[in-house]
């Protein structure tokens, strides 16, 4: 939760690159993106080979 923590929403927005939108989904310093990239992922069947 990113609201509880003075700096994390800009350290957030930079990770990930310049977007403020809510969610954005990250698996360690991978970022996805938000939820509509992650369901194209899943549903290309992309999700698992974008995580190796």
């Amino acid at each position: 939760d990113i609201s509880t923590k003075e700096g994390l929403r800009d350290e957030m927005t930079k990770r990930a690159n310049g977007r403020r939108t809510i969610p954005q989904i990250f698996f360690d310093d991978y970022h996805v993106g938000g939820y509509q990239e992650l369901r194209e992922l899943e549903k290309t069947g992309k999700l698992l080979s974008s995580l190796e």
